[in-house]
């Protein structure tokens, strides 16, 4: 056992170890680091009260004792409620770690219950933007797009992510906010499929034109290129560009989640 005694203002103590010998340690580590933590630690308490405070009212709506309430909560049988309650705080904590952020300046838009068809034939698909041009290089690229045998039809929710006006942003900036996320980017098909669901999108978000982009890749004459969709009043585009381009603020780009797969099976919506 040791018995330490205060020396003075400096954050040195004397102490008497067991031997008898008397020792000097330097403590000013620990109470400086403790002093740059309070702030944290007031934010934490007025956080821990804010809690408390909402749970109390809680209870009042329902005409729960609180005193008794909180005992009880005190007792083998209150534990086990504690213990359903973390339950349920760790699966909020789950859903609030898988929310998609906008990016820095920017904003983001789901397109919800898009039909999605991976089986359906390239020409097919680009023709549900119907004034694609018959010179478009889209329509070159089919090759690289293979249809997915035997692809369900199936719901899918959108994820469009723009990095905000007067942005200019690379591919692979954009890809890398998508997989930060958990985002995979969409392929050319749930690209169309959103113009086909949606053929006002850009008027819904209040912009007269607007551009949606599928950061997959396909090569063409040795160059990297991506398909896009266009929207611009009553007209829908699809085209082809590169994937070395700057995107600029009109731009978007498409994302869902990593787990949805290409076409098959029941992909889980986003929540609300």
């Amino acid at each position: 056992m040791k018995l330490f005694f205060s020396q003075s203002c400096t954050e040195t103590r004397l102490g008497l170890g067991l031997n008898g010998q008397s020792e000097r340690r330097d403590y000013s580590g620990e109470i400086m680091a403790g002093r740059k933590n309070i702030p944290a630690v007031i934010s934490a308490m007025g956080i821990l009260l804010d809690i408390v405070v909402a749970l109390v009212a809680a209870l009042k709506r329902r005409g729960t004792n609180v005193g008794e309430a909180f005992y009880h909560l005190g007792t083998a049988e209150g534990k086990v409620v504690i213990e359903e309650m973390t339950e349920k705080i760790t699966d909020f904590l789950g859903k609030l770690g898988s929310m998609v952020t906008a990016p820095e300046g920017g904003r983001i838009h789901i397109v919800r219950n898009v039909l999605v068809d991976e089986s359906r034939e390239w020409r097919e698909a680009v023709t549900a933007l119907p004034q694609t041009s018959a010179q478009s290089d889209v329509w070159k690229v089919g090759e690289s797009y293979p249809p997915t045998a035997g692809a369900k039809v199936v719901k899918k929710d959108i994820i469009l992510a723009n990095f905000g006006r007067g942005s200019v942003t690379p591919s692979e900036k954009a890809l890398d906010w998508g997989k930060a996320h958990g985002l995979r980017p969409i392929t050319p098909r749930e690209l169309f499929a959103v113009a086909n669901h949606k053929p006002n999108l850009h008027s819904g978000l209040g912009l007269t034109a607007m551009v949606v982009v599928s950061l997959v890749v396909c090569y063409l004459a040795g160059e990297s290129r991506v398909c896009y969709s266009w929207w611009g009043g009553a007209e829908r585009e699809a085209g082809l560009d590169w994937f070395t381009s700057d995107w600029y603020g009109r731009y978007w780009f498409g994302f869902v989640r990593e787990e949805e797969n290409l076409g098959s099976g029941t992909p889980e919506l986003l929540e609300s």
